[in-house]
């Protein structure tokens, strides 16, 4: 079955820019904030925990957040829009690539909203590593490479 439709190109051309538009200003919150956050934590890493740092981490994983969200919506605009204009590029693996790392990141969020964020918040008063067991110190740093590597992909 062929559910292609035909769309003006203009209105192509338009939808495909604002779902660039969106799709950047998501790399902007979500890698932007992932970066700021990385650096944040490894600045702390030796540091006492300081509610600040807690409320901190806790402000700028909701840009992270927001920032995955927008990448969703607009990679699920991209292949709706390519599922009508242009069906060809839904064999290109790039695009398969990129909902993978989406979804990688997806899960690594939600680790790091139910296990880091409420690890952060048990450390304040004491350094953010410092008597940690090595399966916890473990899951942490995995937790924060799986996310780097992600973003930076």
């Amino acid at each position: 079955m062929d559910f292609s439709l035909s769309l003006a190109p203009d209105l192509v051309s338009y939808i495909r820019t604002l779902l660039r538009l969106l799709h950047f200003a998501g790399l902007v919150f979500g890698f932007g904030g992932a970066v700021f956050l990385d650096l944040l934590l490894a600045r702390y890493r030796r540091m006492v925990v300081t509610a600040e740092l807690v409320g901190n981490v806790g402000w700028i994983s909701r840009f992270v957040a927001t920032g995955l969200l927008m990448l969703w919506i607009s990679g699920i605009g991209f292949l709706l829009l390519y599922q009508v204009a242009e069906p060809q590029k839904l064999m290109n693996p790039k695009i398969w690539a990129k909902v993978t790392i989406v979804a990688i990141l997806s899960i690594n969020g939600l680790a790091i909203h139910r296990l880091v964020l409420p690890f952060l918040r048990q450390r304040i008063g004491h350094p953010l590593l410092s008597g940690v067991k090595g399966r916890t110190k473990a899951a942490l740093i995995g937790c924060g490479v799986i996310s780097a590597v992600s973003w930076t992909v």
